[in-house]
């Protein structure tokens, strides 16, 4: 069956066939002379037109007729406002169509095209296809390019069953009226045309087509989502009564009383909040609250550390530094002035300090335990104290905030925040008298870093002995906690066993080691166990040096310089040999030649100058290097402090790492294995002072 695909009068009116097989339908100027086909047919349409004035619509009537015989083209004439008429060839009988509403039934039996194709079923009024889609046409929203066969050019398919379009308006998603004679004046004027078509059937019996199916599908589906949105609304209204709460602060109990039950008459069921349990986002509304939270928050605090001791030591500390610890009150740190219950801050740290024991196998004294509230970068292991950061944390977040709170606040309420004087008078005793400029008081490093110098000026004045002060020095020099900052990976070679990270730690804080005993070389080795260190009796000197020359030697491998180790031809009078040698010239034409050597910060030949000016020793290990060949001496302290040379050629072989590799990390990733090296040799060195005595293999052997 063709298509009926009406067109703005007075222009022509054609035919398409579904399948375009050149018969009489895909002609629409041959005359279809099959029987029952040649009777008049008349039917209608009617135009509506928006009449702005009276507020309703004018409507304009039109009849078409079809005889067998005539060809014409389709014309228009209209002899009034109410009516008009039509008439051109059809040869396919049409019903008479009046439209009354926006919802059409068929009228017409089903009959059968010329050429054999499936016919269509009811054809509905729809806007052009280069109108927009509109939310409320949802015909036009369900059609796509693959539904073109079953669309024409202002018409579309539905089934033979009724079917209501929602009403839009006509400005908003109907085209322009046809080109005809309009009893408005306006141009402007919107006009909507609906017509009905014909119904037929499908000659195999079906009445279903695609996208019928689909209007029904989308219609269905709208109405269960409403059905579930309705549910959900339903569901919500019950858990906001009951989520709902209200407080009262700062009234008397008469006051109290009377606010509450207003509340209780216009939201039944809403909950009251105590001022211990006022809390807003996580953050405290009262100082009662914020002695619950920090409770709330020592509880996790001790959880997690109970099972991070089911961890290995290294593992274990990295994620409590990073995000266990002290990361997890910043926010709340930030929104209360907590310093207020100081006590139950003083009960988190202590908390904090059970599992750092605990992760550590460390007895931390109270300078141990300033010191390891310190950045790495400062000599301290990172984890930051409850009962430091909480004024710095408050002032920090209260001056960022306060151009803000003083544009919305009138003038007489600036400057009576008295949680901010408070917190400024808490913080002088703690650092200097005064205060961070304006500018960067909003940043937390404002007011945290004059605290962290302060407590470095107060351990080293508190130092007594040499091999304390030296150590303080030395801890605060660059590089020297490279290891603490590397992700514990056994994969990477970056991961040390318990005994080996306890022992690191220790050195680190100035801790216990071992106990007093006697080294194998006959010298007495104390708790801190330095003996070990430059003992050259002990086998740990030796794979401290072997595992940090073969990190260089694979470092300028890959930086693309073929190198070999203890190379022959380049000794020394006294027979001494460097440890590596590159193939190719590294500089100025001449092939590069480099000694590592590790000397002990604490040695009795060092510690008076390394208690004095950190880096002597390292300084004085390149001194004695002799110079040959492009010679390049690299030299690092036992506490990891690096000598200069050293540390700018490690430096620039990770730069030509980088550029042939393209990892920005290169340099850092060397640093940190190489420091990871001296303190796995200090280990070993420190062990290895211990005295030997029988041990039960035998029992392996059973």
């Amino acid at each position: 069956m063709g298509n009926f695909i009406p067109s703005n009068p007075p222009r022509e009116v054609r035919y398409a066939c579904d399948y375009g097989c050149g018969c009489a339908d895909c002609d629409p100027y041959v005359y279809d002379n099959s029987p029952g086909m040649n009777t008049t047919q008349s039917y209608g349409f009617t135009d509506y037109s928006p009449d702005p004035v009276r507020g309703s619509y004018n409507s304009s009537t039109y009849v078409a007729s079809r005889t067998p015989s005539s060809r014409s083209i389709p014309t228009a004439s209209r002899s009034s406002v109410k009516t008009g008429s039509l008439s051109w060839s059809e040869p396919r009988p049409q019903p008479q169509i009046i439209p009354s509403s926006l919802a059409y039934t068929t009228s017409r039996p089903s009959i059968s095209t010329n050429c054999g194709a499936p016919a269509r079923t009811q054809l509905q009024p729809q806007t052009s296809l280069r109108s927009p889609v509109s939310p409320s046409n949802p015909i036009r929203s369900a059609t796509s390019s693959t539904d073109r066969r079953i669309i024409d050019t202002n018409w579309i398919m539905l089934p033979s069953t009724s079917w209501s379009i929602p009403a839009v308006q006509p400005s908003s998603v109907y085209p322009t009226a046809p080109n005809v004679n309009r009893p408005s004046t306006s141009t402007n004027n919107q006009w909507m045309k609906f017509l009905t078509g014909w119904s037929v059937a499908y000659n195999e019996g079906s009445s279903r087509n695609l996208l019928a199916e689909k209007l029904v599908v989308q219609e269905r589906s709208k109405l269960e989502m409403k059905e579930q949105q309705q549910k959900l609304l339903d569901n919500v209204d019950k858990l906001r009564i009951t989520k709902k709460e209200v407080g009262v602060l700062g009234a008397d109990d008469h006051t109290r009383s009377k606010i509450l039950e207003r509340f209780r008459q216009a939201a039944p069921g809403i909950q009251e909040i105590s001022p211990a349990t006022a809390v807003l986002l996580g953050a405290p509304l009262t100082d009662e609250a914020i002695e619950s939270v920090v409770g709330t928050k020592t509880d996790q605090l001790a959880k997690l550390g109970a099972r991070l001791l089911e961890l290995s030591s290294h593992s274990a500390f990295f994620p409590l530094r990073a995000s266990i610890s002290t990361p997890r009150l910043i926010y709340f740190l930030r929104c209360a002035p907590t310093w207020r219950r100081f006590d139950a801050l003083t009960l988190y740290d202590a908390k904090l300090k059970e599992s750092m024991e605990g992760i550590l196998n460390c007895s931390l004294s109270p300078q141990s335990w300033l010191q390891s509230s310190l950045p790495v970068g400062d000599g301290g292991l990172g984890v930051r104290h409850a009962v430091d950061v909480a004024i710095p944390c408050f002032l920090a977040s209260a001056y960022s905030v306060l151009p803000l709170v003083e544009r919305l606040l009138p003038p007489y309420l600036h400057g009576t925040v008295t949680a901010l004087q408070e917190g400024e008078e808490g913080w002088n005793p703690m650092g200097p008298a005064e205060f961070p400029p304006p500018e960067v008081r909003g940043f937390q490093a404002s007011w945290e870093v004059p605290q962290q110098e302060a407590a470095i000026n107060h351990l080293r004045n508190r130092a007594s002995t040499p091999e304390d002060k030296a150590r303080l020095l030395a801890m605060g020099q660059l590089h020297v906690g490279a290891w603490l900052n590397a992700v514990p990976s056994p994969q990477l070679g970056t991961l040390l066993p318990n005994e080996t990270f306890r022992i690191a730690c220790a050195l680190r804080l100035g801790c216990d080691v071992c106990h007093s005993h006697k080294c194998p070389c006959g010298a007495m080795v104390t708790s801190k166990g330095y003996h070990g260190l430059s003992c050259k009796s002990i086998a740990g000197r030796h794979s401290r040096h072997a595992a940090a020359n073969d990190v260089i030697w694979r470092a300028l491998r890959s930086s693309g310089a073929p190198t070999i180790k203890e190379p022959a031809g380049c000794s020394r009078p006294d027979g001494k040999r460097p440890d590596g040698l590159t193939l190719v010239p590294w500089a100025r034409g001449r092939p590069l030649v480099w000694d590592f050597t590790c000397v002990d910060t604490f040695a009795p030949s060092y510690l008076p100058q390394t208690c004095v000016h950190p880096g002597a020793a390292a300084e004085r290990a390149e001194d004695r290097k002799t110079k040959r060949f492009l010679f390049v001496p690299v030299a690092v302290e036992t506490t990891g402090v690096w000598g200069k040379e050293g540390l700018s050629l490690t430096k620039e072989i990770g730069t030509r790492i980088t550029a042939l590799t393209d990892e920005k990390r290169a340099t850092n990733f060397l640093i940190q294995r190489i420091s990871i090296a001296v303190q796995r040799g200090n280990v070993a060195a420190i062990l290895g002072s211990l005295p030997a005595g029988r041990e039960l293999d035998e029992v392996f052997y059973l």
